[in-house]
């Protein structure tokens, strides 16, 4: 049996940690504030889709697109009208679902989001157990 290569266990254990913790998505950027409103656009006859691929471009092209609860929390009756004319086939990889995630949570890695559930949890049982004490 031959030695382990240190160097190809480095590179095998980061491949594993990208895999693992999700780190592939921490390079992803989301607006903070919307370049523009649904309902303020200038041609009032813009589709969803299209006021979408014009507006929010440098984000829908990045890897993961730009998740649909940021543009809910971004701008809420954008997020109603693509419901309503429906989403493009090409949408589902450019403005995926969200997967059970809130937009608070998208940036995060499912260790980070699994430590904050838990934390929630001890906080709600510590409150339980205090009303239960008086």
């Amino acid at each position: 049996m031959g030695s382990l290569n240190p160097e190809y266990f480095d590179a095998f254990k980061a491949d594993l940690t990208v895999l693992v913790e999700g780190e592939a998505n921490a390079s992803l950027s989301f607006p903070h504030t919307a370049p523009e409103l649904f309902k303020q656009r200038s041609d009032r006859k813009e589709k969803p889709d299209a006021f979408v691929r014009r507006t929010y471009a440098p984000w829908l092209e990045q890897k993961g697109g730009l998740p649909r609860p940021i543009i809910r929390e971004l701008d809420e009756p954008l997020y109603r009208a693509l419901y309503k004319h429906g989403f493009p086939k090409d949408f589902e990889t450019k403005l995926p679902p969200a997967k059970g995630r809130s937009a608070q949570h998208i940036g995060m890695t499912p260790t980070e989001i699994l430590s904050k559930k838990r934390d929630a949890d001890k906080a709600r049982y510590q409150k339980h157990i205090s009303n239960l004490k008086s």
